[in-house]
């Protein structure tokens, strides 16, 4: 080896110091910064990660100034995973506990696998990752995020394609399914901006959406119906007036809002009632009784933030766990009507999004009760 060579090997081995100190920096609130580099070299040479650069061509194989650290590199990309999953599963662990996880080979191994995982669907969401959003890399962010961009996806496909399906009351499906996945993106761009008051708000309307779905759901008569009020509705928001043709229809000694919100339910069965959100759950095609009662009762939790409420009320700094384990469960109902209506897995590069998402959903609540546990403890 000649001098100039040798020179350059100690130019690369000094960059690549660099770059190694500059990911310390970046992710240090994170994840202990020499961990974070050891570990992310040991991923960069396990079968599971070379397989899936080779096979998905999940980065960019092209030359790049070896300092340009960001979104395409690979080693941001491992060092940004592995340091959000790390902080995500530590939440409830205090700062000296931590070492005890990292001394744990069964926790290194957990959370290299978990890092492989997300890279190999980081294709998924590279539209929202320019946000540069650190939550985005959370576990229970990023499954949302990778289902959510897969389903509307697919269902754009689907419906450009003119793609015919069988299942009654299609067109009423699909266009509810559009609007509660676009609902979910946007609470989780919410959560992502540390506005969960907003995202309670918008959780409960995606909780009501839900109901509606399941209750109108094949009859196309009650959907043509709710069709009609939503005109109504539009109308009244429109004009600060109630339409003549719905004032005509308006029974006695009722709330007009009410009316106005859920008079559509008459189709379904016409009796005497008050027209609430809690008669819709009521027709709720559902059939698990617990699983209704737990969201009329985070239904009715959200609706303290609603209209600006939540100025006045103390939110929890993890609440976006909470928030967005009730939507990660939405969201696998609507991924399974996905499927039923158009008779297609969700499965991206060789990952079940249906198992993904629900692995991470059901360690969401666990994560959450973890933190309240400590905190009531440390009181």
């Amino acid at each position: 080896m000649d001098i100039n060579q040798l020179s350059e090997l100690f130019k690369l081995s000094n960059m690549m110091k660099q770059r190694n100190q500059e990911l310390r920096e970046m992710f240090k609130k994170f994840i202990k910064p020499n961990l974070l580099i050891r570990v992310m070299e040991e991923i960069r040479e396990m079968p599971e990660f070379i397989d899936i650069v080779v096979k998905y061509n999940c980065y960019p194989l092209q030359l790049k100034a070896i300092l340009a650290l960001g979104s395409e590199d690979m080693d941001f990309d491992i060092c940004f995973n592995l340091a959000m999953i790390n902080w995500y599963l530590l939440l409830s662990v205090k700062d000296e506990d931590k070492h005890e996880y990292y001394h744990n080979n069964n926790y290194i191994q957990d959370i290299k696998l978990r890092t492989i995982e997300q890279c190999r669907l980081r294709q998924l969401i590279q539209n929202v990752e320019e946000r540069n959003f650190a939550l985005v890399h959370a576990p229970i962010n990023y499954s949302i995020h990778c289902m959510v961009n897969f389903l509307l996806t697919h269902v754009n496909d689907n419906l450009r394609k003119k793609n015919r399906t069988s299942v009654p009351n299609a067109n009423y499906k699909i266009n509810s399914l559009i609007v509660m996945l676009k609902n979910i993106r946007s609470i989780l761009l919410l959560t992502e901006s540390d506005n969960c008051g907003s995202a309670f708000s918008l959780l409960r309307a995606l909780i009501e959406s839900m109901f509606v779905y399941f209750t109108i759901y094949d009859n196309e008569t009650v959907a043509n119906e709710y069709y009609k009020f939503m005109e109504y509705r539009i109308a009244y928001e429109e004009g600060g007036q109630y339409p003549q043709n719905f004032i005509d229809i308006l029974p006695k000694n009722v709330q007009t809002q009410n009316y106005l919100n859920y008079g559509w339910l008459d189709s379904i069965q016409k009796k005497e009632r008050k027209y609430t959100f809690t008669e819709v759950v009521e027709y709720c095609r559902i059939a698990n009784k617990n699983y209704k009662d737990s969201y009329l009762t985070a239904y009715k939790y959200c609706c303290k933030f609603a209209h600006g409420n939540y100025i006045k009320q103390i939110i929890n700094p993890y609440s976006f766990i909470w928030i967005l384990e009730k939507t990660g469960r939405i969201l696998l109902y609507l991924a399974e009507e996905f499927s039923f209506i158009f008779q297609e897995k969700v499965v991206f590069n060789d990952v079940d999004l249906e198992t993904y998402l629900t692995e991470s959903v059901n360690e969401a609540i666990e994560v959450f009760n973890k933190i309240n546990t400590e905190t009531e403890n440390s009181a």
